[in-house]
């Protein structure tokens, strides 16, 4: 890999004319993964790899029909899936564990995010300072990435890193990939990349970066014609290299103005819901606090001892402010550790609390390892909390032969509270093959009555639960590329072993057709016995034993044409009655500048108890001026609550490391049914954040 000479520098503009890339080797040739395993790509892709002391730099052309490549998507962290678009990753502790994740479309958007867990957890919330370009050709297109190492972190003194690459082609449908190119393993799976050799010579810096911001916010209650009440902000973040990969970051007043706002989601279950965290300084480094089985499996979330969203939001939801906090991770050689401590601002019913959580974790052998985690705190409520636990991986690439891996998770917490009642344990195993045609799972978990992760998360309490998982997928280059069908079962009881429900979910097949639109058919039976509970005001379910059965289709067309959409329906019963919901789900992408989304749910339940419908409806406006200079809107109404949000986001990148903001967001309520909608609130924000790096 060359290295660039003394005084020579490549300008991150998607060119490639610096002769730097003349004298590069490439990185070798792709291999199609999807649609026909083992084919060369219908197309061709020359990747070249240089580096600097400060800086690893990627040239990529993709040889294509002009009019056949997708560019179509701007915007920063988008979802991608309708243009071409590159990935690659890069393991620079060369541990198979970790990893930067980076993508970047024809059109010049680009995304990035952690791997972690060898693979088996993905958190695309994270932004990382680096540089990319596209541009159309009329050879194809082609881009150009430069990834600063202050961004990427590594081991210092080691010149191996772990690393892969892919192609994914719009038009065809192919995914193209460098390193293991097979179906059995997904590009995510670290165990199974290819390694970039000869790196020496890489600085860091000082490794210290500071953010500071600036922020200046309005709001009124327009329902009481208020007049706006303004307040200006400011503090910062700050992270310092403790050692080459040991960093430790302060956050001072830590502002979250610019995170968008939770979906609205129907519940018809007796359970609470699960949101994801999307404030950044709880996402830096979220790999290392991960416990117990993967994210991203059934039931995986059932339990967590630590949960980021706790933090910061009181009982009611509303938001508490941060005062500051202090995080440490990283690795020292084969330990992996990630340790946080926050104390948020006293509340009119609790006083000021300080919340920690401390996780360690141990490398064993090529994929596997051990650790232990600890929180202490209560966010909401007197008294001290916490909560200790251990968790286990044995993971093998190929542990029945190439193309079949297995692996094994197990994990155990017990919870300490000052209080009657908290003090209780949960533990699970979850184990799992997969090949190129079949995956299977088995998993038990288990939580008595008492367990309370109050820093973490726990849907219910006092249950075992069983699971198992069968999937098959049969692949074709025809017409019909994919067909999928999976059974999973799971059964539930209580701690003294009394039934409480069973499932049997039947996916009956999903398939995939050349065109890449998609066809889905499943049932599922299902068992529950349930106590008086209330679904809705004023509607409670009798308690019972109920037995159901329901149906479900839907059909997605390929989001590669200007206009996509998906349809899904769904019949049957449900608790002492029935249940039929649809929803319809537009997308129209006009050009790279334009694009427009809207997403509607109805749910029409008819039970002995009473009857409701509730209609959740949501449109999303996104205008791209270039891939720096975003707005973006959102509009989210449902029948329950009768109120309706809109919020507005301008972003425009100065540069990496340099952000603007501007935040608008709307508040309405239809108090009366048929009545006219009310003007609640009104809030503005501007923000700019500033990235100093020494």
């Amino acid at each position: 890999m060359p290295r660039l000479e003394p005084g020579e520098s490549i300008k991150v503009d998607g060119s490639l004319d610096e002769s730097v890339w003349e004298r590069s080797s490439e990185l070798g040739s792709l291999t199609q993964v999807e649609p026909v395993e083992g084919d060369a790509p219908s197309r061709e892709t020359r990747v070249r790899i240089a580096y600097g002391a400060e800086q690893i730099y990627l040239a990529v052309e993709c040889f294509d029909d002009p009019s056949e490549v997708r560019a179509r998507i701007m915007t920063r962290d988008a979802r991608l899936d309708p243009d071409d678009r590159v990935e690659l990753w890069f393991d620079t502790y060369d541990t198979r564990r970790f990893a930067f994740w980076f993508q970047i479309g024809a059109a010049g958007s680009k995304g990035d995010g952690l791997i972690s867990a060898g693979g088996s957890r993905f958190n695309k919330r994270w932004d990382g300072i680096w540089y990319g370009r596209s541009r159309l050709t009329p050879n194809g297109w082609q881009a150009e990435i430069g990834l600063p190492f202050e961004t990427l972190g590594f081991r210092e003194g080691h010149s191996t890193w772990g690393f892969n690459f892919r192609r994914r082609r719009r038009a065809s449908g192919e995914d193209m990939r460098w390193a293991t190119p097979l179906i059995a393993y997904r590009f995510f799976d670290l165990g199974v990349g290819g390694k970039l050799t000869g790196l020496y010579g890489m600085e860091q810096g000082l490794g210290f970066d500071v953010v500071p911001y600036v922020k200046m916010g309005s709001s009124r209650d327009r329902a009481e014609r208020s007049s706006f009440s303004t307040k200006g902000d400011i503090g910062f973040d700050a992270t310092y290299r403790l050692t080459p990969s040991l960093n430790m970051m302060v956050t001072v007043n830590t502002d979250f103005a610019e995170t968008e706002v939770d979906e609205r989601r129907v519940n018809l279950t007796r359970f609470p819901l699960l949101f994801p965290e999307k404030r950044d300084f709880f996402l830096q480094d979220a790999g290392l606090f991960e416990f117990g089985k993967p994210s991203g499996y059934r039931q995986s979330s059932d339990t967590m001892p630590f949960f980021s969203r706790r933090i910061g939001i009181d009982a009611n939801g509303e938001a508490v402010p941060v005062l500051g906090g202090v995080k440490v991770t990283g690795r020292a050689g084969d330990w992996n550790i990630g340790t946080l401590g926050v104390v948020q601002e006293a509340t009119d019913v609790d006083r000021e609390k300080t919340l920690g959580v401390g996780r360690v974790s141990y490398n064993l052998g090529r994929e596997s390892a051990v650790g232990v985690i600890a929180t202490g705190g209560r966010p909401v409520g007197r008294g001290d909390a916490g909560t200790f636990g251990a968790d286990l991986q044995l993971k093998d690439s190929r542990f029945f032969g190439p193309g079949h891996s297995a692996s094994l998770w197990g994990y155990w917490m017990a919870s300490e509270n000052a209080g009657p009642s908290g003090d209780g344990v949960a533990y699970g195993l979850l184990a799992r093959t997969r090949s190129r045609s079949w995956s299977h799972r088995l998993s038990f978990d288990a939580i008595t009555p008492n367990f309370s992760p109050e820093l973490g998360f726990v849907r219910r309490t006092g249950i075992k639960t069983y699971g198992a998982e069968t999937e098959f997928t049969w692949r074709s280059g025809g017409a019909i590329r994919r067909i999928e069908s999976s059974l999973r079962p799971k059964m539930v009881r209580t701690t003294g072993n009394a039934k409480d429900s069973w499932e049997l979910p039947l996916r009956w097949c999903e398939i995939e057709f050349a065109s890449l639109d998609r066809l889905t058919l499943s049932s599922e039976r299902e068992f529950e016995r349930v106590p008086d509970f209330e679904l809705r005001p004023g509607l409670t379910v009798t308690g019972g034993d109920y037995t159901t059965t329901r149906h479900r289709a839907s059909f997605e067309t390929s989001t590669a044409r200007a206009l996509s959409v998906e349809l899904s329906g769904g019949v049957g019963d449900f608790y002492s009655g029935s249940l039929v919901r649809w929803s319809v789900e537009p997308k129209l992408i006009a050009n790279e500048y334009f694009q427009v989304s809207a997403e509607y749910g109805h749910y029409k339940a008819r039970l002995n108890e009473g009857r409701f419908t509730t209609r959740v409806s949501e449109g999303r406006v996104d205008v791209n001026f270039s891939p720096d200079v975003s707005w973006r809107s959102l509009v989210q109404y449902d029948s329950d609550s009768k109120d309706m949000t809109v919020q507005s986001r301008l972003r425009w990148i100065v540069e990496p490391g340099q952000d603007l903001f501007l935040l608008v967001v709307y508040g309405w309520n239809r108090p009366l049914v048929g009545g006219s909608m009310i003007p609640t609130t009104q809030d503005l924000a501007l923000k700019f954040a500033h990235t100093l790096r020494f």
